[in-house]
């Protein structure tokens, strides 16, 4: 397989706020901001924007393993918890990003997610000595019962509590049995 080259640029607007360029006519623009005191927190802050990638390369991988598996994958969630804390300078450096994936798939057992999982380096774009420099922690779980609202795609699907409060006639739940 061939290697694969890519740029980012960021400019500077004002202060700390940056405009990041993925020179592809297809991706929007991206604001980045320090939170005060030394930026103004009108952009992602970069902490936020590190553990977006390292969720996303996690599950990402999680998804081409199985699907790799010929696993049927309904769902997956990420969330990412970033512990920061202040160095010997008052500068907050990530100590911590938690990573909980729920898989939403055709596997019946935790244990076979998790045998699975054990793969996930053959799959993931972030390498596993940068997870281990960045402290990364995963918890993966299998999500295959209960009860949960369809995830919509359009803003007239959204139930009323994610809509501004107007009613959805066309919002409906999926029940799950």
């Amino acid at each position: 397989m061939k290697s694969k080259q890519f740029e980012i640029t960021l400019h500077r607007d004002q202060d700390f706020r940056f405009l990041v360029d993925f020179h592809d006519g297809e991706l929007p623009f991206v604001w980045t901001d320090e939170h005060p005191p030394y930026g103004e927190g009108h952009g992602t802050h970069a902490s936020c924007m590190l553990a977006a990638a390292v969720g996303h390369s996690l599950a990402a991988g999680v998804l081409k393993c199985l699907q790799d598996q010929d696993i049927s994958v309904r769902d997956v969630k990420t969330n990412m918890h970033i512990n920061l804390s202040p160095d010997d300078r008052a500068v907050h450096r990530i100590e911590k990003i938690s990573v909980d994936i729920e898989v939403k798939s055709s596997l019946e057992k935790e244990e076979e997610l998790r045998r699975h999982f054990s793969r996930i380096n053959e799959y993931c774009a972030i390498g596993e000595q940068a997870l281990d420099a960045l402290n990364v922690e995963v918890d993966l779980k299998l999500k295959n019962g209960g009860v949960r609202p369809s995830i919509p795609l359009h803003q007239e699907s959204l139930p009323m509590e994610m809509n501004g409060g107007e009613e959805n006639e066309n919002y409906t739940e999926n029940k799950v049995a």
